[in-house]
């Protein structure tokens, strides 16, 4: 009986041992596995924060990237713009000294047969006239030189308050003798307070060469160039000449809308009314003045100007 006794007080005491065992092994493990498990959530939220610097970092620089291509492509559209601009003014340039060139030629060409038969005072009238075709057509190409230098330092367009009296009264000048040596006569209808806001010098250019245009298919005929405000407040310049030398396509290609090029690529309108037309086409766009032109009895060019001055580069 005692030592029955004793075998049942030696395995309690053994039981007893395990389950204090157990309970520390079980509190230890479920320690490490909380330690993990917070360790695991710090982690999963360092992460996620580290993600999240690294989605803005990268969204931050896509934008800035995305800026440049676009600072990129509008300073490339920029620089198209100019160096088509530029082309222009120098297309002008070699076109429009031509005519002053063909006029004192021929007029040059009669001195010879007016000194052999002692017409001086002929000769000092032909001679005063190639001096102020001359000196008109230089001072015309020193203004377009430095205009030139100053579209590549500056803006586009110059915007400023014009009297077109003033304007026209110098380009007839360049034009008025040699359309008199073909019998014909050039008018000019404005008021001296008649202006308009654009670019002096572009708009000399569309001017110089509509006149160059109307002396060259109008012989023992007559010019008018009519400027006024008409009745929505818009200043307009018309040119009348009785010569009679656009087809009607080029007709058709001056009148077009500005917006639509599906008829024809710079290249074709240029052979189509020639390089003038096309410089006068080309700065009328870019000033915003609706250009028309009208050939029955005689050729009628209508520039109408916007009464708020915007150009398409503003």
């Amino acid at each position: 009986m005692d030592n029955c006794n004793k075998l049942i007080n030696k395995c309690l005491v053994t039981v007893g041992g395990w389950n204090q065992y157990s309970s520390s092994q079980c509190i230890l493990i479920v320690s490490l596995v909380l330690a993990g498990y917070i360790y695991t959530v710090y982690r999963l939220f360092q992460i996620k924060g580290e993600n999240t610097v690294l989605i803005e970092t990268i969204a931050t620089r896509t934008q800035s990237f995305e800026s440049t291509l676009t600072e990129q492509k509008e300073y490339k559209d920029r620089m198209a713009n100019q160096i088509r601009f530029i082309s222009i003014l120098l297309a002008s340039i070699t076109h429009d000294i031509q005519s002053p060139l063909r006029y004192v030629s021929l007029t040059a060409s009669g001195i010879p047969d007016l000194l052999r038969t002692g017409q001086i005072d002929k000769t000092a009238q032909l001679g005063q006239i190639i001096y102020d075709v001359s000196k008109t057509t230089s001072n015309l190409m020193e203004d377009m030189v430095d205009y030139i230098k100053f579209q590549i330092y500056g803006s586009a367009v110059k915007v400023e308050t014009i009297f077109l009296l003033e304007l026209i009264d110098s380009k007839v000048k360049i034009f008025k003798a040699a359309a008199e040596l073909t019998g014909t006569h050039i008018s000019i209808k404005c008021s001296p307070e008649t202006t308009v806001d654009s670019d002096y010098h572009l708009l000399s250019i569309i001017l110089h060469n509509l006149l160059d245009n109307a002396c060259k298919y109008t012989r023992r005929g007559f010019i008018l160039i009519d400027a006024h405000a008409n009745q929505e407040g818009k200043t307009e310049i018309n040119i009348s000449n009785t010569g009679l030398g656009l087809s009607t396509k080029a007709v058709e290609l001056i009148n077009q809308d500005p917006g639509d090029s599906s008829e024809a690529t710079p290249p074709r309108e240029k052979r189509i009314f020639g390089l003038g037309l096309f410089i006068v086409k080309e700065l009328a766009r870019l000033l915003n003045i609706r250009i028309n032109v009208s050939q029955e009895d005689k050729t009628h060019f209508k520039l109408v100007f916007s009464a708020g001055y915007e150009t398409e580069n503003s």
